[in-house]
Order: C-alpha cells, then structure tokens, then sequence
C-alpha cells in the first residue's frame, strides 16, 4: 500500500501549498462566522491558534511563556466571539473534512468517492483524559464527519500522536520489511483520575 499525501492548501506562505501538514488555526468574521483557516491566515486576521490544547489542563504543563502568550490570546478570542473550545475546533475541522474531501473527488473521481466507506483517523496528545477525547469526537460530529453517507457510515478513531508517529514511521518506510520486526499488540499509559494505567490496543510495531 502507498500513502498519499493530502496537500494542495490555499496558502500565503511559499511552499506552503504543499506541505504535509497544515497549522490548525481559523479566523472569523465580523458576523462571527468561520472566514479562513489554515494557510490562509496572515497575522493581521488575529488567528486562534492550537485551541484544541484548552481541551484538557494536561495539554498546557511544561509551556514556554510564548506559548502562553498564544494559548492566552486564543483564551481571549473565544470570549470575544463567545464560542466553546468545542465549536472552534468543529468549525476548523468542517473545513479540513471539505477540503480533503475535495482532493479525494479529484483524484478518485466522485463516484468512486461516494462509494466508499471512509476510516478516519484524529491524532490526539497522549496525556488527554476520557473527557478531553469526548469532546474532540463530539467536535468531529459536529464537523460533519459522520454524517450519514449511502455507501455506510464513516468510522472514525482516536490516535494517541506518539502510536501514531510510530505507525507512520513503519507503513512509509523499509522497516516494515526487516524480519526482526513483528506485529504484536501496543502497550499504551494513560493518566485516568490521577493514576497510571495501562491498555492494549490493536496493533504494535
């Protein structure tokens, strides 16, 4: 199998159009309506930037005081507009979901498209709690993507960033076919309620 990048941002920044990843800001408008996002903020738009951190209180340990000073900035915008952690990132995600949608039409034609059961799959901090990753696949719903669809429903999981940097690394490179290297289960930690944990999920390197 080969992985395909989804790209093709509306950016300012060069080279940006093509970069494998894509910064998790939006701005609104004076309407309070979700105007850009991504690539296509400049400064001057007064961005809220790295909301999703204001999900769990863990997520803003051990910060640099700029940092701060950006997670403070997005704390004031989400006043101002009054909007929820939860709506801004929904409303970020609505325009991710409709631009990878867009690419995948393009490339798969329509039809092929809409016959076909899609698995996503939301990278999240590993230190989240059960509430944080609630509200993130409350977000996703509210994003539209679960809406119904004729082929059948979307399946969307959560991925804890470090198991999934690690299934990266092995899909998209030769490790996969060193004989050393077997399948096996993950052992994954997690805090719940001030202790340590531990669970088994499906898959490992």
């Amino acid at each position: 199998d080969r992985t395909e990048v989804i790209a093709d941002w509306n950016t300012h920044t060069v080279g940006g159009s093509d970069s494998e990843k894509v910064p998790s800001d939006i701005c609104y408008d004076e309407s309070g309506l979700p105007s850009k996002w991504g690539f296509g903020l400049k400064d001057e738009d007064n961005p809220l930037r790295w909301a999703k951190l204001l999900l769990s209180p863990l997520s803003l340990t051990n910060m640099t005081s700029s940092e701060e000073r950006v997670v403070e900035a997005t704390r004031l915008q989400l006043k101002k507009l009054r909007k929820t952690v939860v709506e801004v990132i929904s409303d970020y995600l609505r325009f991710l979901w409709r631009h990878i949608l867009e690419r995948l039409r393009i490339r798969l034609t329509a039809p092929a498209l809409d016959n076909m059961a899609l698995k996503i799959v939301l990278t999240i901090p590993a230190i989240w709690d059960h509430n944080a990753q609630e509200q993130m696949l409350s977000a996703a719903r509210m994003a539209g993507m679960l809406e119904y669809r004729s082929c059948g429903q979307n399946e969307l999981t959560l991925m804890a960033e470090p198991a999934a940097a690690a299934l990266a690394t092995y899909f998209d490179s030769e490790i996969k076919l060193n004989p050393i290297v077997k399948v096996g289960p993950i052992l994954e930690y997690a805090y719940v309620d001030g202790q340590l944990t531990d669970d088994r999920s499906e898959t490992l390197l």
